[in-house]
């Protein structure tokens, strides 16, 4: 089967949750045997070498993205300009504003040339691509997130939102103009059910993570692996200044590594505390840390650092924020703790008794691997409609 992949952010380096999703999706569908075309609507800058080498240089495609050429969507560009700097008032996106009919033209001139089985749609703000498409081919539509009215979780925390957020009818109409809506988690799979009245098919389809067992090493290393989106920084700041005091106090040589893009908004010279930065790979900074935290409190989605962290075997403390769309099961896969006394009680408690911290590392590992075949029996189950369809 001859799948398109659309997307507008890369997969290299997978640096970022989104990236790391939109690889491991592309990867999984590779297994299960399909040929997989990747067109990246360049928003933002990646690694396009790498890109091209894990699809194939002729499953590799690009276009620059532009934004709807629209006199409505230009006008609304201009208004949030203004708008979007107040924390009180918020003007919400148009649902096309982020697709140019540019964009459009070219995944039908790729598809006259290509003929493809299945549209993969990543985001609702491309969404507009499949309505020039007709019943010939299942068209997929992956949301990574709900965007109805988004920007209401910043203003609340008095904070800047600088994405997308468009009405809940602009919502609706994106996942109806989809075969198949997938969800990165139940309760926002319940969500997108209930709002299109079940009119289409929701497939739940978590993050299919690379599984690399790593040794427990550095009991005393906990680790933050973020990027510089602001509920991240936000998070590590509420951590070092109200938590990780606490830790030090029980564990004198604890210690706290960052890494990822949000160090670039830290000013941190407190002991015990280190910034590394981007790292390389993903495994470079998974094995400097036996713990990672994430202890974040707002936000919605999977939060697809959790789920890396318990693929590289690593004993995991999060809020029950963080832990959406995740089996809790008693705190054994990993450790919810939402108070910061309650945070770092866990955290020492892990850091005192490497036979705990060990259990829970590999019940997290095990879990990892459960998530990663439901994953892949879901997109089967998927890609199988097309067939249904045909």
């Amino acid at each position: 089967m001859k799948i398109l992949m659309i997307s507008p952010c890369p997969m290299h380096p997978s640096n970022q949750g989104n990236r790391a999703r939109v690889r491991s999706l592309c990867h999984a569908i590779q297994l299960a045997g399909h040929e997989v075309d990747f067109l990246n609507v360049i928003m933002e800058a990646g690694d396009t070498d790498k890109d091209r080498l894990f699809v194939g240089d002729s499953h590799y495609h690009s276009v620059e993205f532009n934004f709807n050429e629209a006199p409505l969507s230009i006008v609304r560009r201009f208004v949030k300009k203004f708008t979007d700097r107040q924390f009180m008032f918020y003007v919400n996106n148009g649902l096309d504003d982020y697709c140019s009919i540019k964009t459009v033209n070219f995944v039908k001139d790729l598809d006259q040339v290509r003929g493809y089985d299945v549209l993969w749609v990543e985001y609702i703000f491309f969404s507009r691509i499949l309505e020039h498409f007709g019943c010939e081919k299942l068209k997929v539509l992956d949301t990574h997130d709900r965007f109805t009215d988004r920007y209401k979780l910043y203003i609340q925390n008095h904070m800047p939102y600088r994405w997308f957020s468009v009405s809940g009818e602009d919502e609706k109409k994106a996942l109806l103009r989809a075969d198949v809506i997938i969800a990165i988690q139940e309760e926002e799979g319940r969500i997108f059910e209930h709002l299109i009245e079940g009119q289409r098919r929701v497939s739940v389809i978590g993050h299919h993570v690379t599984l690399s067992k790593l040794p427990l090493s550095n009991p005393k290393a906990m680790l933050f692996l973020a990027s510089g989106n602001d509920l991240n920084i936000m998070t590590i700041q509420h951590f070092i200044k109200e938590i990780f005091p606490m830790v030090r106090r029980e564990v004198s040589d604890a210690e706290l590594i960052i890494a990822g893009s949000v160090c670039n908004h830290l000013q941190v010279e407190a002991a015990g505390i280190r910034m590394i930065g981007i790292v390389e790979t993903l495994e470079t900074a998974y094995a400097m840390a036996d713990i990672v935290i994430n202890p974040i409190s707002k936000g919605t989605g999977l939060k697809i650092k959790n789920v890396e962290a318990l693929a590289f075997h690593r004993a995991l403390v999060t809020s029950s924020n963080g832990a959406e769309g995740l089996d809790c099961a008693g705190n054994t896969h990993f450790i919810v703790a939402d108070e910061p006394e309650e945070c770092a009680k866990a955290i020492v408690g892990l850091m005192k008794d490497e036979a705990q911290l060990a259990r829970i590392a590999d019940s997290g590992y095990s879990y990892a691997q459960g998530f990663n075949e439901a994953a892949a029996r879901e997109i089967d189950a998927v890609l199988s409609l097309e067939k249904i369809m045909r």
